[in-house]
Formats: structure tokens, C-alpha cells, sequence
């Protein structure tokens, strides 16, 4: 591994060219020519910006953070109570406030904007002082890029809300501050104009060139005489074998050396000077098809690499596009390290703690993930709380982790030192619900996982290498290189980082609507999410948008788009049966606001009990009552595409030809799922563990072996409950709407509770509250643990008193725990 360390150690002096004359069309040779090379990197140290952004919290208005993951929500809310410490008591985490009642006492909200967007929802008058907008990772506000053939494109449900969460803070707190941070936009003027033109007050674009990490960027290609020779090999294998596939046997001993092409500038051009070396002392294996070719094994060979550059004492990020492909990274990349000896890493007792924790609340040791061979970390988005931060904090610290293996989720801001990343893959499968394939990244998310190698604050330098989906061949001829694929990869590393345009994901919702109707999940749901707006708001907020700031005849674009909308809301409500039954009318706003039909709303109020029923009930009735009412009108409540259930329990299909055909209705789908959700909720609230919840999912879904049901239970835990529980923060402000007047007092304090228990999984509010103290403990009192840990304190409370808020009761408990 002398090559790839060296490499390294020699970014600010790595050997580059004056431009020669090129010959055949090739790649230039690079002479060896000694000079600095060109700074790179992030502009300045993630945790110094973070500071830096929040001083103005201490003006007394408020702040909402808007991020765009909950893992990015939690490291944020961390950084910013430990930095700004006179009011680390006011950084509120998201999961506080996704629903109806769940109000903080805070004055910075980290929050992601689903988050936040459901909070406006429920609170009219919310968000009224907010001093200052923070959105990280801005182009998650932008819609997407226009097709490869230049056709329209639609967005999804993620920009369409992260727009909608901006542009309504900005309704109700027309004087805040805003700032948008992203490494990745292009049209930064366009941006600033368009918040300009938005909040009729001036805005500045700060665009840096120099940023103070270098970087080098290649890719692995392989010679094209080995492959030529691995073709031959298959040529001769195939004839032995006469027709059928190639076997086991006949895959075995396809290998070569991966080789690295690097550029001598970041941003890659043909006529720059080029490299090329051998990136592993020997060959890594490679992949056989179905139909007899060599395929690039990106797991297998970025496992090697990852081992490889951790063996070199890099500290070395794998990002794959899968999360099940994460383990096998990791073991492969353990396995060179074993292979030379290199002894496994030492958990600290925190550490230690943190994945004891995630076994309580998995219910066994062998289910927890994080670490593979004690050596290399994976870090994924169906990681519990515990082990994410366990695996955060193991590969932060230097004496740690030795390399880590990732999904996108850490290219999202998280800032994790690398020295190095590779990227095993630069395409991914997108397995929507009637076909799926291979589909390249887009080059923003590709430069963004980049970005993670070499961060300001842990190194001043960094390498990148992206292994590609197909094996690609150099052969050097007339004093250049030959590259095949050489598009695809300029594609990738012939932009700079700022290669996004922001395009609005309002106006392109709209667009189809206009040209096709409501054919698209996110084109009813800004449909419905605009029927509960007064009119003059929703003209304003439509007017503020992206695609219609700057026009010159904005409010009239606007409130033709409005009067859109409408129409369209009015049309889908006439489709439906019992209109004339239901009080629509007085429902329209409510549900508009919370982004579902008026006719779930209206019939839901038509069953709520009558008022002496209400009033004789406890807290564990009005939550059978919230459950019932999610799983009668399930799919009306929760999106079944955005809260995991369609990866849970999927709706039934074959495969025919290229594409996949439904062999079930959605409303046998959700016929389905409503058969699941009453005792899977009241498992879920009293504390089952969740290889049980899984295991559940797994009967249920009538899945093969080849199914995880860990893995079920993990994905129902981290989205499908939260997606429940704000349908049932729903049916409880429509039943305080019916019955404010019939609900005792202590219900009506209970209220808020209920939408947090189903999402946290506790049957009793006290136990939300000891869950939410406890929290503060930093992940080591997950669900599981938390309900074990209430019994020892339960003797010592007394009931709820007259008069007695959650806030006092949260009091209660915590001198409870003291005491205990």
C-alpha cells in the first residue's frame, strides 16, 4: 500500500503538468512536476459555523433550524447545547415538536422541516417571533433537475414540504432573519434575488472559491489488457459450459488490479494533466454477469480499499447506496485488517453502554449493528438512536473506529472526520412501487459525499475515489490515456461542487397539475395542503415562491395558481359518496392545515362518542380511540410511500418483463395493513422489543427467510410509528373540537401526550415524561429500558392532581427518578 499512502501524504505537492499536446483524443500523461496543489475542501470547520450562525439567538427571538435528517437534527442540537451554553437549556430537538400540543419553552428549534411544517399545522399562531431561519443543506429546497432529455420532472413530498416550511415561517414572521447554507448551489444569485424579492429586504450571496482543504479526486479503472484477458478467460469457460449461465466454478478466479486515475486539478478537464497507479498491491476480485462479462464487484473491492486505506492509517468513509450492502463493506474491510494483524479497536465505557442499550431495546445482543470485526463502523438510517451515537462517537475520537461505512444519510452535514472516501457505486437502485433499476447518482449527491473527505478542524487534507457501478478500462497509447466511460465520469468530476441550480418544487407541482390534473401523490398533497389556507395567505405564500417572486405579475400568477388549486380540492371532495352526509364545510380548514381530506376529518368528527361518554374518559381510552380512528381511515391519515409501510408490508406484485403489475387493489393493500395496526401499536406502546415488533411485521407480510425481521421491526420503530402518531395527533384535536366542552380537566392537560406515546412507544403519559428526561442521558434509556425503568419509581408517585400541568408532572417524575 506504499502507492496510496503516498498519495496522500503527497496532496500538497502531488505530481501535475503544464497541459502537453494531446494525441488520439486521450487523457495527458501528468510529468512529474512539483507544485502546490489547488485548495479545497469545506470553507470553514462545520462546528465553528455552527457557533457562528446562532449568535443571534441570543436577541431573544427565536430560532428554527431547519436540517434535513433527524441524525443531522440530533448532532446539531448537541453542538449547539454544548457551544452556546447560557441557553442550552432552550435547544429543543425535533422529535418535541412534531404534533399537535407538544409545545417547548425553548429558543432555538433544531428541527427537520416535515417536523416543523407538521408543528405549524397544528398551532395557527405559531412561530410568531422567530428572529432568525437557519435551513443546512439548502438545496434540499430545490425540486429536481430536469430529466436527462430535457422532459419535466417531478418532485417529492421532502422539497415540496422543506419550501413550504420556509415560505410559511416567513408568513408568520415576516421581519426574520434568513440565512441558507449549502455547498452545492450554483445559481446562488438567483437564490439571494429570489429572498430578496420574497421578503422585500436585500440579500447577499457568499460564494468562496478558496476553501482551506485540498482534495484529490480519482477514479478506479482497470488496464485494458487484464480485462481484455478476463474476457477471453469467460470466451473459453462459456464454450466449456455450452448454453445456461456461468456457475459458482466457473465465476471463480476473475480478478485484476484496481488502478487509479487521478487529475492533477479537482474539478476534472480533459486537456489538465492525469496519473495513473496501481490503488491496491495486488488484484481484488471481480464479478461475473448472467450473460458472461466482467463486472465491477464494487462491494467486495471497496471493502478491500477500505481496508486497505485504514491499514495506511487513513481515516477512511465507504458510502453505499444500500444499507443492506453496508455489513458486507465493513467485514471485507475488517478482514484485510485481520488478514495483517491489526487488533481490534477498544470501546470506551460510554460506548459500551450506548450498544447495551440498543440491545435492551432490540431485545438481544446479536441483533445490534455498528461495528463489524471490531474494527470498521456502519452507519445507516435504520441504526437505533444508541447505535448511531455509539458508532459517532467511535469514529470520532483518534485512537477509534478505522474506518467507517456509510448511506448518504452522513453526506447530509454530519461531520465525521475523513481523510479519505470512496464511493462504492455511483448509482443506485430506485425501487419505486411499479418499477425500479439502476439510476446514476446525481452528481450534487455524489460531490456532497466527496465533500466529507478532508474537513476542516480534523484535516487539511483529503482523497476521493469513486469505484464505479461498471468496470471502466485505461490503456495508454501516443503519450495519453484511453478511458472508456470517460462521459459518464467528467459528468461527475467536471463540475465544481457548486453544481446545483435550485429549481422550486412548488412551481413544478403546479406545472403538472396544470398539464396533467392530480394524476401524482404530491400533486393531492399540495392540493390538500392548500385547501385549509385563507385565501390571502395562500395568494401571498404562492406569490413568495421561487418560481413566482421575481415575475413581474406575481400576484396574479399567484392567485390564478390558487384558484387552481381550489378548483381542484372542490373536485376531489364531489368524488366522493357521503359529501352530502358530512359536514365539509366546517372541516375544509382544519384539514387543509393538516395536509389531509376533509372527508377523513368530517368523518371522524361524525364518530366521535357523545359528550357523556368523553367525559367519564381516562387517557388509556382516548388513546384506543386515536388507535382505532389511524387504522380505519389508515391511508387517509398516514402516506403509506413516505412512513415506511410500503417497505414494511408492500402491496402485493409480479414481475412482468421489465416492470413490476399490482395483483391487489390499495384497498386491499391497506385491508392489509388494517388488520396489523391495533395489536401492533399496543405491542409497540407497551414495551415489546423490536425483533418482536419485526417479527410481527414478518407473519403478517408472510416473508421468506430472505426478509429480515429485525429489520422490519427497525423500520416500523424509525418511521412508521411517527407517521401513526401524528395520524393520531389528528383524530385528537378533532375530538377536542367536537368535545372540548365534555373533556375532564385532566384530559384535556393529558391531551398533548398522546400523539408522543404512540410515537415514543409508552402506554401512560407518565412514562413519556421519564422517556423524555431521561433522554437527556444521551441515548442510553431507549423505549425498552425506559418502561423497565418506571416500575422502580412508580410507587413513589402519586396520581395526577387537580390542576397538576406537564410541566409539574414532569417535575414530579424527575424527583422521582432522584429519589429512586
Amino acid at each position: 500500500m506504499v502507492e496510496l499512502h503516498s498519495l496522500l501524504r503527497l496532496t500538497p505537492a502531488i505530481p501535475v503538468a503544464q497541459p502537453p499536446e494531446r494525441s488520439g483524443g486521450g487523457l495527458p500523461r501528468a510529468r512529474p512536476l512539483l507544485r502546490p496543489h489547488v485548495p479545497d475542501g469545506r470553507w470553514e470547520d462545520d462546528r465553528d459555523r455552527a457557533a457562528h450562525r446562532h449568535r443571534v439567538a441570543f436577541r431573544g427571538r427565536k430560532v428554527v433550524y431547519l436540517a434535513p435528517t433527524r441524525a443531522l437534527v440530533d448532532q446539531v442540537s448537541q453542538e449547539l447545547s454544548e457551544r452556546l451554553v447560557p441557553i442550552a437549556e432552550s435547544v429543543v430537538r425535533g422529535r418535541f415538536l412534531e404534533d399537535f400540543g407538544e409545545d417547548a419553552a425553548g429558543r432555538v428549534f433544531v428541527q427537520t422541516p416535515e417536523q416543523c411544517l407538521a408543528y405549524l399545522s397544528f398551532d395557527v399562531d405559531a412561530r410568531q417571533d422567530v428572529g432568525l431561519v437557519v435551513v443546512d443543506e439548502a438545496h434540499q429546497l430545490s425540486g429536481e433537475p430536469p430529466a436527462p432529455d430535457g422532459g419535466a420532472t417531478l418532485p417529492g413530498r421532502r422539497s415540496v414540504d422543506a419550501m413550504w416550511t420556509l415560505l410559511s415561517l416567513l408568513q408568520r414572521s415576516p421581519d426574520a432573519d434568513v440565512v441558507l447554507i449549502s455547498a452545492m448551489v450554483r445559481n446562488g444569485k438567483a437564490v439571494a434575488d429570489w429572498l430578496a424579492a420574497a421578503t422585500a429586504r436585500p440579500a447577499t450571496v457568499l460564494e468562496l472559491p478558496w476553501k482551506p482543504t485540498r482534495q484529490v479526486r480519482g477514479v478506479v479503472v482497470y488496464e485494458a489488457s487484464d480485462i481484455r484477458g478476463l474476457d477471453g478467460t469467460l470466451a473459453t469457460r462459456k464454450r466449456a459450459r455450452g448454453t445456461g449461465k456461468p456457475r459458482k466454478a466457473e465465476k471463480a478466479g476473475i480478478g485484476a488490479q484496481p488502478i487509479g486515475l487521478f487529475c492533477h486539478t479537482q474539478v476534472w478537464a480533459t486537456n489538465s494533466g492525469f496519473a495513473k497507479f496501481p490503488v491496491l498491491p495486488g488484484s481484488a476480485p471481480l464479478g461475473v454477469s448472467d450473460y458472461w462479462r466482467v463486472t465491477a464487484n464494487r462491494n467486495e473491492v471497496g471493502g478491500h480499499l477500505l481496508g486497505a486505506m485504514a491499514q495506511a492509517q487513513m481515516r477512511p468513509i465507504v458510502f453505499s447506496q444500500q444499507i443492506g450492502w453496508t455489513a458486507n463493506i465493513a467485514d471485507a474491510g475488517a478482514g484485510v485488517l485481520e488478514s495483517a494483524g491489526t487488533p481490534e479497536v477498544e470501546l470506551t465505557e460510554e460506548e459500551e453502554a450506548l450498544f447495551a442499550a440498543a440491545a435492551v431495546e432490540l431485545g438481544d445482543a446479536r441483533h445490534v449493528e455498528g461495528i463489524c470485526g471490531g474494527r470498521i463502523g456502519v452507519h445507516h438510517g435504520l441504526l437505533l438512536w444508541p447505535e448511531r451515537a455509539a458508532v459517532e462517537g467511535a469514529f470520532r475520537r483518534s485512537n477509534g473506529l478505522l474506518g467507517l461505512v456509510a448511506t448518504p444519510t452522513v453526506a447530509q452535514g454530519i461531520n465525521l472526520p475523513a481523510e479519505a472516501v470512496v464511493i462504492a457505486g455511483d448509482d443506485r437502485w430506485t425501487g419505486e412501487m411499479d418499477e425500479g433499476g439502476m439510476q446514476p447518482l446525481a452528481v450534487h449527491e455524489l460531490l456532497n459525499a466527496a465533500g466529507r473527505a478532508g474537513r476542516a478542524g480534523h484535516y487539511a487534507h483529503g482523497i476521493v475515489i469513486d469505484l464505479p457501478g461498471k468496470v471502466l478500462t485505461v490503456e495508454e497509447r501516443d503519450g495519453s490515456y484511453g478511458v472508456t466511460g470517460l462521459d459518464h465520469i467528467m459528468s461527475l468530476f467536471g463540475l465544481p461542487d457548486q453544481c446545483l441550480d435550485v429549481v422550486d418544487p412548488i412551481t413544478q407541482v403546479i406545472d403538472r397539475i396544470q398539464a396533467a390534473g392530480v394524476e401524482a401523490d404530491v400533486s393531492e398533497y399540495v392540493v390538500r395542503r392548500a385547501a385549509g389556507i385563507p385565501d390571502d395567505q395562500l395568494v401571498r405564500i404562492l406569490g413568495a415562491t421561487f418560481g413566482n417572486a421575481a415575475a413581474a405579475d406575481r400576484e396574479d400568477r399567484a392567485a390564478v395558481q390558487a384558484l387552481l388549486l381550489r378548483g381542484l380540492g372542490a373536485a376531489l371532495d364531489a368524488e366522493q359518496d357521503d359529501a352530502d352526509q358530512l359536514d365539509l364545510d366546517g372541516w375544509r380548514d382544519f384539514a387543509g392545515q393538516v395536509g389531509v381530506s376533509p372527508f377523513v376529518a368530517a368523518r371522524m368528527a361524525a364518530v366521535v362518542p357523545p359528550a357523556e361518554t368523553i367525559a367519564a374518559w381516562a387517557f388509556d381510552d382516548l388513546l384506543d380511540f386515536a388507535i382505532g380512528e389511524v387504522t380505519r381511515h389508515l391511508f387517509g391519515l398516514v402516506n403509506p410511500i413516505s412512513s415506511g409501510l410500503s417497505r414494511i408490508i408492500p402491496r402485493a406484485r409480479v414481475r412482468r418483463g421489465a416492470t413490476y403489475v399490482f395483483t391487489e387493489s390499495v384497498d386491499e393493500w391497506e385491508q392489509r395493513w388494517r388488520a396489523v395496526i391495533p395489536n401492533l401499536v399496543r405491542a409497540w406502546i407497551s414495551g415489546e422489543d423490536v425483533a418482536r415488533i419485526g417479527q410481527r411485521l414478518h407473519t403478517h407480510r408472510g416473508a421468506d427467510g430472505r426478509v429480515n425481521a429485525v429489520c422490519l421491526g427497525r423500520r416500523f420503530a424509525l418511521h412508521a410509528a411517527t407517521s401513526i402518531a401524528h395520524g393520531a395527533s389528528v383524530v385528537v384535536r378533532v375530538v377536542e373540537t367536537v368535545r372540548a366542552d365534555a373533556l375532564s380537566g385532566l384530559l384535556k392537560r393529558q391531551l398533548p401526550l398522546v400523539s408522543g406515546c404512540i410515537r415514543e412507544g409508552f402506554d401512560e403519559p407518565d412514562k413519556l415524561l421519564l422517556f423524555w428526561y431521561l433522554r437527556r442521558s444521551g441515548g442510553r434509556y431507549p423505549r425498552v429500558a425506559v418502561h423497565s425503568e418506571f416500575v422502580g419509581i412508580e410507587g413513589a408517585l402519586a396520581g395526577w392532581a387537580d390542576g397538576t400541568d406537564v410541566d409539574e408532572r414532569r417535575n414530579h417524575i424527575r424527583q422521582a427518578w432522584g429519589d429512586a
